[in-house]
């Protein structure tokens, strides 16, 4: 068991001058992240401390991590560097233009026994197979079109047990400038696996979201998903 500390984002980037005004310039924020894994070495040897990687943003939101800037090995760099691969980000703005930033990024692994792991990230493919004998998921809450206050966003999604599910899929999306995420070309879609009936995440931002679940059998077959539910954070 292990606990991933929060990841923090430090900017490399200098606000310019030109003549009397400051350029006006705008951070990358992160729109959605995955979390590394703990190795079965490093747990083995109970390693904890921090990883610290450079790396790039790119005008599109992508980063690429350029050097370890501070390593702790037992596979934590390699798999800190996976996940910092797969998160996107909305670009540091200049004048209203997107523009690549050097970040350095800080992943914290610290051990914990009472802190379950991360759950595992599963594509959701459209042509994937489906098991129709499965229950569709009823789900319990939050209801559709609730609106929170709360800050940290952390949201605990529940669900009724289906009849034959062995685990379940749950996926939540987000609105990126005025689309679903998930809905957008070139997105990869993916949800987590979660052996119960209810799944707390940390929301990425002050912006609509909506979730779903997925019942999936013996065979880690899904079935048919429930509707999908929306929500929104106002801060």
């Amino acid at each position: 068991m292990y606990q991933l500390g929060m990841l923090l984002l430090i900017l490399l980037l200098q606000l310019p001058v030109v003549g009397d005004g400051v350029l006006r310039l705008g951070p990358p924020s992160v729109l959605s992240r995955v979390d590394p894994e703990y190795t079965d070495e490093a747990r083995l040897a109970k390693v904890q401390g921090t990883v610290i990687l450079e790396a790039e943003i790119s005008t599109e939101g992508i980063p690429t991590v350029s050097r370890v800037v501070r390593a702790l090995g037992y596979g934590l760099d390699e798999s800190a560097t996976r996940a910092i691969e797969q998160w996107r980000f909305r670009p540091a703005m200049r004048d209203g233009q997107p523009i690549p930033t050097k970040l350095n990024i800080e992943v914290n692994f610290n051990l914990a026994s009472n802190i379950a792991p991360a759950p595992r990230t599963i594509p959701i493919k459209t042509d994937d197979s489906v098991d129709a004998s499965l229950q569709t998921p009823h789900l319990l809450s939050p209801a559709d079109g609730t609106v929170f206050s709360n800050f940290p966003r952390m949201t605990t999604l529940r669900w009724e047990a289906s009849r034959d599910a062995a685990s379940y899929i749950v996926e939540w999306d987000f609105d990126n400038n005025g689309k679903w995420r998930f809905e957008q070309p070139n997105i990869i879609e993916f949800g987590f696996a979660v052996t119960g009936i209810e799944y707390t995440f940390d929301f990425v931002g002050a912006q609509a979201g909506r979730w779903r679940v997925f019942p999936v059998n013996a065979s880690g077959q899904r079935g048919k998903p429930s509707e999908w539910r929306t929500f929104r954070y106002t801060q």
